[in-house]
């Protein structure tokens, strides 16, 4: 009976400490990013500043195996940015989007992009 006792008391420390180990790897940072500016529906004056905060990723090369930003405006061409850093764009007056994703070094997206709306003045 002891044995079996011990067996038993083994078996629910195994299947507690796997538990434990998948609550871990659940609560695990995700890469992720936000855009700080400009702010969605907001006017602003031309060149336009593109400000984002990336938390849980390290920006950088992607031949060092490191994460970076994607960005277009208004459909257009993409550009890499492999430092955390603000950007100046020259827009035209009139309603403008900015999309942004954050790529993994393989320069797939990790999540889904994210776009903010905004106008620029004359």
């Amino acid at each position: 009976m002891k044995s079996l006792i011990h067996s038993l008391r083994g078996m629910w420390l195994a299947v507690a400490g796997a538990l434990m180990g998948l609550a871990t790897v659940a609560a695990a940072a995700s890469p992720d990013f936000t855009i700080v500016s400009p702010e969605p529906g907001t006017t602003v004056r031309s060149p336009v500043v593109l400000r984002t905060t990336v938390v849980d990723a390290e920006l950088g090369s992607p031949r060092d195996g490191l994460y970076h930003l994607h960005y277009s405006v208004d459909g257009g061409e993409e550009v890499a940015l492999y430092r955390q850093q603000d950007v100046s764009i020259p827009l035209r007056p009139g309603m403008h989007v900015i999309t942004v994703e954050l790529a993994g070094p393989n320069h797939r997206a990790v999540h889904v992009a994210k776009k903010v709306a905004f106008m620029v003045s004359e």
